[in-house]
């Protein structure tokens, strides 16, 4: 490992808090946090495209596994926090959909690191998929407000499975009002009767 390995953005190399990390060590982070923790995965993200920078990567990332500093350890123990984020230098082919980077915690295809979605948050076990663990589909974005069986919330459920996305959000209105449940249940009386 090469000891000159950068590991600090500061001119005196120390790193103080997260946002003191190089991009590339930021970025590193931020896609073992997301499980990706294959060379040849990481290679693709981080658009590594020349033996010279394979091997600058490879220092990097020998020298974070190594490293004592608490700045690292926390980050790898705990995530990155949410105070900075920084974009992937490679976009997956977008007609292949192949080398997109997914959230372990909310499930979104991610282009910045840490998750938007749900950075700072920590990553419940049941959360860890094993590698070729089948995926279900992302969640949604955002919840919604649509009381369910509304046509609101039908319509907004009809646009989610058009995007390929779950059709419930854990954050959606879990209620409705009298107004809609009446209709609701005056709709199923009617669909009962001859």
């Amino acid at each position: 490992m090469d000891d000159t390995v950068k590991l600090s953005n500061r001119p005196d190399g120390k790193l103080q808090s997260p946002r003191d990390l190089t991009r590339r060590a930021w970025l590193l982070l931020g896609l073992w946090e997301m499980g990706v923790t294959k060379l040849a995965d990481v290679k693709r993200a981080m658009k590594v495209a020349s033996e010279q920078q394979e091997e600058e990567l490879l220092d990097l990332w020998m020298a974070l596994e190594a490293s004592d500093d608490p700045v690292v350890r926390r980050c790898r123990a705990e995530g990155l926090p949410p105070a900075r984020s920084e974009m992937l230098p490679a976009l997956p082919n977008a007609f292949d959909g192949q080398g997109w980077v997914f959230c372990r915690l909310c499930r979104q295809r991610i282009t910045v690191l840490p998750c938007p979605v749900c950075s700072g948050a920590q990553l419940p076990e049941a959360a860890v998929e094993e590698p070729g663990a089948e995926r279900g589909p992302p969640l949604p974005w955002t919840p919604t407000g649509a009381a369910p069986g509304s046509p609101q919330k039908i319509a907004v459920m009809y646009c989610r499975e058009m995007c390929g996305l779950a059709l419930h959000h854990p954050d959606d209105l879990a209620t409705c009002s009298s107004d809609t449940m009446t209709s609701f249940l005056e709709m199923l009386g009617e669909a009962g009767k001859p």
